[in-house]
C-alpha cells in the first residue's frame, strides 16, 4: 500500500532536471528568492543592449523573454508545492487526502499538460482501487467529491478513458464500504416483471452474481431495459450496455460493475456512487 511517492512524482509534470524530490520544497522565501534570479537578468540586457536607437525592439523581446521565464517559475513552483502537500499527506499516512490531492492535480493540469495529467489521473485511480480492495471506511462527501473532479477530467477526450477507469474504481470502493444491510437473506427476494419488453424490478434483494442472470454471456445481470425500483444488489456483478434504466432508491453493496466509456455509462457510475441511487439514464 505503500507507494514510494517520490518516484511516481518525479515524472510528472517537470522535466528530468526538476524531477528530484529534494528540489521540491520551493516555498515561502525561497519562492521569491527564485523569481529575484531574474533581476540581474534583465539588468544584463540592459547594459549590454543600450537603450537607444535599433535596439530597442531586440530589448522589448528579451525582456518578454524574461517575463515568461519567470511565469515558468511560477508554474513550477505551484507544482512544488502542490507535490509537497501530496508527500506530507502521504507520510502522515492519510491515503484519502493524497488522493484528493492528485485528483486536484490532474484537473489542473488537464488544459496544460494532458500527458501528466493522465500520470497523476492514473496513480489516483491506482490508490482508489487499493482502499477499494481493503475496505477502507471514507465520508460519503469523500466519494462525492471524487466524482466531481472525475466528471471535470472525463470531459477531456485525452483524459475521457483513464477518468473513466477511476470513476469505475470509485463506484466499486464505494459500493464496497457501503454499510446499508440487505433487507433479507435469500440469494433473491424481489419481484421481477415484463410488461411490454421492459423488466421491473422491485421490492427486495438481491445477493451474489449469479442471483439473476439476464446477460448473454451470463456473466451477471444486464440492467438494460429496467425499472428498478427498492432493491438492494449485494457482491452482484453489474452489466450495463447504455441501454434505457431507471433507478429508484436502488443501492450497490460490494458490487461489480462492467461498464462502458459512455455518458450513460458514466451516469450508472455516478447514481452507484452517490447512494441510494436514483436515475433515469438512457
Amino acid at each position: 500500500m505503500e507507494t514510494c511517492i517520490d518516484q511516481e512524482w518525479a515524472t510528472v509534470g517537470s522535466p528530468a532536471s526538476e524531477s528530484s524530490v529534494e528540489e521540491w520544497p520551493m516555498t515561502g522565501k525561497a519562492k521569491e528568492d527564485a523569481k529575484h534570479t531574474w533581476v540581474p537578468i534583465a539588468t544584463l540586457v540592459l547594459v549590454a543592449l543600450g537603450v537607444g536607437g535599433g535596439t530597442a525592439w531586440t530589448l522589448h523581446n528579451e525582456i518578454a523573454s524574461v517575463n515568461k521565464s519567470i511565469t515558468a517559475v511560477d508554474e513550477h513552483i505551484a507544482r512544488v508545492e502542490t507535490a509537497v502537500r501530496i508527500v506530507g499527506a502521504k507520510q502522515g499516512g492519510n491515503t484519502q487526502t493524497l488522493i484528493d490531492e492528485a485528483l486536484k492535480v490532474a484537473v489542473a493540469n488537464a488544459k496544460t499538460d494532458p500527458d501528466g495529467a493522465k500520470t497523476v489521473l492514473a496513480i489516483a485511480n491506482r490508490w482508489i482501487t487499493q482502499q477499494g480492495e481493503s475496505h477502507i471506511p471514507a465520508p460519503q462527501e469523500s466519494f462525492v467529491a471524487a466524482l466531481a473532479q472525475y466528471q471535470a477530467l472525463s470531459a477531456f477526450p485525452a483524459l475521457s478513458g483513464t477518468a473513466h477507469d477511476g470513476m469505475l474504481k470509485l463506484a466499486e470502493y464505494s459500493t464496497a464500504v457501503e454499510a446499508s444491510p440487505p433487507p433479507a437473506t435469500m440469494t433473491m427476494d424481489a419481484s421481477l416483471d415484463i410488461i411490454h419488453g421492459r423488466y421491473y424490478l422491485h421490492d427486495g434483494v438481491i445477493i451474489g452474481p449469479r442471483a439473476i442472470v439476464t446477460s448473454s454471456d451470463n456473466r451477471g445481470t444486464d440492467i438494460d431495459n429496467f425499472v428498478i425500483t427498492n432493491v438492494v444488489f449485494k457482491d452482484a456483478v453489474i452489466i450495463y450496455r447504455s441501454g434505457p434504466l431507471v433507478l429508484q432508491n436502488v443501492r450497490f453493496i460490494n458490487c461489480r460493475f462492467v461498464v462502458p466509456n459512455s455518458l450513460p455509462g458514466n451516469q450508472l457510475l455516478a447514481a452507484a456512487i452517490q447512494q441510494p441511487s436514483n436515475a433515469t439514464i438512457g
